[in-house]
């Protein structure tokens, strides 16, 4: 079996946030929300937020986000970097 290099490995920090189903939410994922709006999460100054997924500049504290019980992964950078604008990729900074 073929498994890759160590370099090729992405960590991702744990929010401490659950998802709707129960699924732990990390720095890179993709959320929804309950009104349909579409997340990256991302770590900013010390804290995690919410980084409107087609603006990209926006960057919502995840400890002012209501209702994570409403709230569902649906991909992450890594495995979907096809869900990023490339404007969004712009204020990513460890995107890549």
């Amino acid at each position: 079996h073929e498994y890759g290099s160590l370099d090729d490995l992405k960590f991702q920090s744990f929010t401490t946030y659950l998802d709707k189903r129960g699924i732990e939410i990390f720095e890179g994922d993709i959320i929804r929300d309950k009104d349909g709006i579409e997340y990256v999460i991302d770590f900013v100054r010390g804290g995690f937020c919410a980084r409107f997924l087609l603006e990209g500049h926006a960057c919502r504290p995840l400890r002012d986000m209501e209702q994570f019980d409403k709230v569902e992964i649906i991909g992450n950078i890594y495995e979907n970097p096809e869900m990023l604008t490339d404007y969004t990729k712009s204020f990513l900074n460890w995107y890549g």
